[in-house]
């Protein structure tokens, strides 16, 4: 499904709580958000995944300015609860990968 499903991640090089990412699997791509946590001002805003590999339901590893994200589209859904309408896309070959993101100041 669409929306940030990932946990958040705070990250940083001073007190590792800097920062915060989410990552949004908004409109068939997936994006990458940074805000600083003193602010909430957006520090990057990236597509990480493109089109057709593009969903992870993993929180991202944060490691001083540094960000890792898993793309876990394709891997096998879990079973939906009863009611709940069907998983879009309804199932998909698994690709795979990652991707590294490095914070500027």
């Amino acid at each position: 499904s669409w929306g940030t499903g990932a946990t958040p991640t705070f990250f940083g090089t001073t007190n590792g709580t800097e920062y915060v990412t989410i990552t949004d699997n908004a409109d068939d791509s997936l994006s990458l958000l940074v805000m600083d946590t003193q602010t909430g001002s957006v520090v990057c805003e990236k597509e990480i995944f493109g089109a057709g590999n593009s969903g992870t339901e993993n929180s991202a590893i944060g490691i001083g300015n540094t960000i890792i994200v898993a793309s876990t589209y394709g891997y096998p859904y879990p079973a939906l609860p009863a009611g709940e309408g069907p998983a879009v896309p309804a199932n998909a070959a698994f690709k795979g990968g990652m991707v590294r993101v490095d914070i500027h100041d």
